[in-house]
């Protein structure tokens, strides 16, 4: 199924439209397919419907969307245009549209397509120096396009304590980077749940599911805080 296609299953049950977050990074190997579905799984969880439209060639969230089969508690696409992103706005009964993005972004077109249809940007960062200036580009393209984004740290040692991470914020700060107080760490739950076709919130596998699932809460708690002031400051 493609994003058209999801549109046109969509009955016109509402009249606002959907949110339109899309998780990026010209960096691979960052996160962005957790992320995406933690999020849309915490979404569907509390606050909406949601839907997760996979771009990314490699087809990653794809396979653990498969894997889940009847179990996925979100709505699953795939498109192979990011340019017909933007007729995600006619979906009436979905409230947040989160797309998963290309590993790297070679070149700029995908970026490009998806910040013509995005109401805001993640951008997943771990805390390595090799990651610092893919996050900067990322940013500032984002930034050029007048689209929202903030940077989370996402898979993060928990056993080296706090000092990354505030290493990491102070870098992000001094660079007057945006980013969420929210971070994900690095917990077996997440790569185990995602091989065993489970979503975090549903996942119980082994003993760190619920401190995984606590960071991807707070999180989304923090995102639905950015997204409420967003629609504030739209209000004429």
């Amino acid at each position: 199924m493609t994003a058209v296609d999801a549109v046109a299953s969509s009955p016109p049950v509402r009249l606002a439209e959907p949110w339109i977050i899309a998780v990026a990074s010209q960096k691979g190997g960052v996160g962005k397919t957790t992320l995406a579905l933690g999020l849309a799984a915490v979404t569907a969880d509390s606050s909406g419907r949601a839907l997760v439209v996979d771009v990314d060639p490699q087809g990653s969230a794809a396979e653990v969307a498969e894997a889940a089969g009847d179990d996925l508690p979100f709505d699953f696409t795939t498109e192979s245009d990011p340019g017909v992103l933007g007729q995600l706005r006619k979906a009436r009964d979905i409230d947040t549209v989160i797309i998963d993005c290309p590993g790297s972004l070679e070149g700029q077109d995908v970026l490009g397509q998806v910040l013509a249809a995005a109401d805001l940007v993640i951008i997943p960062m771990v805390p390595e120096r090799a990651a610092i200036t893919p996050t900067i580009r990322t940013v500032r393209l984002a930034e050029a396009a007048k689209v929202p984004c903030f940077v989370v740290l996402n898979q993060v040692d928990p056993l080296r304590g706090a000092g990354p991470v505030e290493a990491a914020f102070e870098l992000l700060d001094h660079q007057g980077l945006p980013r969420f107080s929210s971070l994900i760490r690095r917990y077996v739950a997440h790569s185990q749940s995602q091989l065993d076709g489970v979503m975090i919130t549903n996942y119980r596998g082994d003993g760190s599911w619920r401190k995984a699932l606590d960071d991807m809460r707070r999180l989304h708690a923090e995102l639905l805080l950015t997204l409420g002031r967003m629609a504030q400051e739209r209000r004429p």
